[in-house]
């Protein structure tokens, strides 16, 4: 069995096996209104990634969203529940971000990985965000370059993870 995903724009409906890009061209700025996205799947229905609205710049602009939201059938004792409501806070898909918190650290905000990956990185926190994001953790979570500790801080590990889910998808973690 595939698992594609739908995506449904107002009447609008494409799908894809492993990802998709969209891109919205808005007019004029009077004419300007936001545009609801669904996502889904079709193979489980409880993926269902919340819908997202996206606002139009105030003038013509094109914005391209791309993703790779895949169908995960997770049993309930592969997530981490009690981070699901940050999760959907920072606007993630739920039920990804909760398997991949449960892979990555077993639900472990202070997870560490203390071997060295192939690139001689480490990996940090609840997601395990790489040691190589060291400027956007910087910018993000407002520490000097460098300081990865802050990566321990469920708020800044989630706020990393929604930097780089909104610059590349779940491509970051291999699914």
């Amino acid at each position: 069995m595939r698992t594609f995903t739908k995506v449904t724009i107002g009447a609008a409906v494409c799908y894809s096996l492993t990802s998709f890009s969209l891109s919205v061209t808005f007019g004029e700025p009077a004419d300007m209104q936001p545009v609801r996205v669904e996502i889904a799947t079709e193979t489980a229905p409880s993926s269902v990634v919340p819908a997202v609205e996206i606002d139009a710049a105030p003038a013509t602009s094109t914005s391209i969203v791309e993703s790779s939201v895949k169908a995960l059938s997770v049993e309930s004792s592969k997530r981490c529940p009690e981070f699901e409501p940050l999760f959907a806070e920072a606007g993630l898909p739920v039920e990804q971000f909760s398997f991949i918190a449960w892979r990555e650290s077993r639900c472990t905000p202070t997870a560490y990985n203390s071997t060295l990956n192939r690139d001689k990185s480490r990996d940090y926190g609840l997601l395990q965000i790489n040691s190589t994001w060291k400027t956007v953790t910087m910018q993000i979570c407002g520490q000097p370059f460098g300081h990865l500790d802050i990566l321990f801080t469920v708020n800044c590990n989630i706020a990393v993870a929604k930097y780089l889910y909104n610059n590349g998808g779940l491509s970051h973690w291999s699914l």
